[in-house]
């Protein structure tokens, strides 16, 4: 049976959320995170965490009970559908972890120097249904949606729209006598560090409910948080970490105040054309009445249809919204580690001016040189590095990423410190996502399921296997060594 919005509300208040998991108003998202920070042990890499659990028939079996199908699933080894010529298909790794934790479909990309090497994706799109996902699907990426909008912001800093010390009375001058003299001066950077003073939850006043009511657009409904979450004292205090959905909600309509355009339209044109991402949405993929796109799903048997109830509201998309393929995901995150790359060789960047992004709005797409071109070399180290903190127990977080050290990320073997790994999770409680890039090695792991709880601790499995088998191996110490830059054959790096 279908939820309702207002029954979600109680199952999104009491879901523990991981670093990127909360998208939702309700809960206390900042407990989560540390919950989550606390690693485990598996390859150096494993997240400690679990939510409920999801009961999944095999793709070998008939359709389960209730389903209006009565087709028959051939009994065939794990394979993947979609998966391009010359990428090592990772079905029969994903298909016995998936199987165990009984999550309805899971995916996983792998990404070594710019290049896809391995992917997968397995399972059904909806637990009723007999319909196998592809390897082009689209998969909800929940708050890994947050590194996205500080790109973004990054985007703007470099054109000069945006500075990463411009604060909220600023960009709305018309709102400030309004504000809590706390709020006034809290900053673009603060915001999408989670270090704003906006609190977790946006329950008081009944904003969260008023934001699934909302009926005008969504910079309308951002305008709403704006307006009730900085009339009263900042909770906790500014600088103190935070973690909040509502704080990025305001930096992209911080984005959005200073260019006269949504963030939706934003993020297409500065953020997705230029890495030539295609299959970029907002909200649940796909249509109710086809099932052409995987599902997101709540309990054993059901499905969540796309609609207004298969995500957040709208108004937080800034914070957890997006939806794409797993291929198209790893375009941004190739951008991430090409951008790290291009700053540490002192390569110039030469990222799009506002000239070209006017002619992809024109209907002409202009494509970016090479992913780390997106923005120059100091913006990506502000991207990822963390912001000082006020209690060693707040989260090691930069902007819309985690940071933390793995040994397998060192470029050299016994490296101190380990290699740095940037890292972040992503769910609205109906599916999850994570993914892990050491920025040493250019290397990247991705995963995705329709489904959280149990689907934690399979993402985990999956990512844990494939970094064992394919993250190249440190180098032994053999004294100073020069950075060069690493390249696959048939080019140079990029995901193509």
């Amino acid at each position: 049976m279908q939820q309702t919005r207002n029954d979600r509300q109680g199952v999104l208040s009491r879901s523990v959320r991981t670093i990127g998991g909360g998208c939702n108003g309700g809960g206390h998202a900042g407990a989560s995170v540390h919950r989550v920070l606390r690693l485990a042990s598996c390859a150096g890499l494993l997240i400690s965490l679990s939510v409920g659990s999801v009961l999944a028939k095999q793709p070998s079996e008939t359709a389960p009970a209730g389903s209006t199908s009565t087709v028959l699933i051939p009994a065939v080894g794990p394979r993947t559908v979609g998966l391009p010529e010359g990428v090592t298909d990772l079905a029969p790794m994903i298909e016995p972890i998936r199987k165990k934790h009984q999550v309805p479909a899971m995916g996983a990309l792998v990404l070594v120097n710019g290049k896809v090497i391995a992917g997968g994706a397995v399972g059904r799109r909806r637990v009723n249904a007999p319909e196998m996902v592809t390897f082009n699907d689209r998969w909800h990426l929940g708050s890994c949606t947050k590194s996205m909008t500080a790109t973004l912001c990054a985007i703007l800093v470099q054109r000069g729209k945006l500075r990463w010390e411009q604060t909220l009375a600023e960009t709305f001058p018309e709102q400030a006598e309004k504000m809590h003299a706390d709020f006034r001066g809290v900053t673009l950077k603060q915001l999408l560090s989670h270090r704003g003073g906006v609190p977790g939850d946006l329950r008081k006043d009944g904003l969260w409910s008023k934001l699934w009511n909302f009926k005008g657009s969504t910079t309308e409904a951002r305008r709403l948080i704006l307006t009730t979450v900085t009339k009263d004292a900042p909770k906790p205090s500014v600088g103190s970490f935070e973690y909040s959905n509502g704080g990025v909600a305001l930096a992209g309509l911080m984005a959005e105040q200073v260019t006269g355009k949504s963030w939706e339209e934003l993020m297409r044109t500065e953020v997705f054309t230029p890495l030539g991402i295609t299959s970029a949405g907002f909200g649940a993929p796909g249509s109710a009445e086809s099932n052409d796109e995987p599902c997101g799903h709540v309990s054993a048997t059901d499905p969540v249809l796309p609609g207004l109830n298969a995500d957040n509201p709208a108004a937080i998309g800034p914070a957890g919204t997006v939806h794409m393929s797993l291929s198209d995901w790893a375009k941004y995150v190739a951008a991430h580690l090409d951008g790290e790359t291009m700053r540490r060789l002192k390569i110039e960047q030469q990222p799009l001016d506002e000239a070209s992004v006017n002619t992809t709005n024109a209907g002409k797409a202009v494509l970016l040189r090479r992913p780390g071109d997106l923005v120059s070399g100091g913006l990506w180290e502000t991207l990822h590095t963390p912001m000082p903190q006020m209690n060693p127990k707040d989260a090691e977080y930069a902007l819309g990423w985690s940071v933390t050290r793995r040994p397998w990320a060192s470029d050299v073997q016994n490296q101190t410190p380990p290699g740095r790994v940037i890292t972040h999770a992503g769910s609205n409680t109906m599916w999850y996502c994570v993914v892990w890039a050491a920025q040493d090695r250019d290397f990247a792991v991705l995963v995705t399921a329709n489904r959280a709880g149990d689907a934690v601790k399979a993402a985990d499995e999956i990512a844990a296997k494939t970094i064992g088998k394919f993250c190249p191996k440190p180098a032994e110490a053999t004294g100073t060594k020069e950075p060069t830059e690493k390249k696959t054959p048939g080019g140079e790096p990029g995901v193509r």
